[in-house]
């Protein structure tokens, strides 16, 4: 049996270390009460923006 090799690609790759970013943050959740990693590359990123503004404030 061959081994697959498992490719990710840039946006996976950011979208992994925004989530790691998040729970270290503090944020375990969605905005509706969703499990972080079950949250898609464009959600992710909008709750970094938005945690990143929240926190300059």
């Amino acid at each position: 049996m061959r081994k697959q090799k498992v490719l990710f690609t840039e946006e996976e790759i950011k979208r992994q270390n925004w989530i790691s970013e998040l729970e270290g943050l503090g944020v375990s959740s969605g905005p509706e009460g969703e499990e972080l990693r079950n949250l898609d590359y464009y959600t992710i990123r909008n709750l970094m923006v938005r945690e990143e503004i929240r926190r300059e404030d």
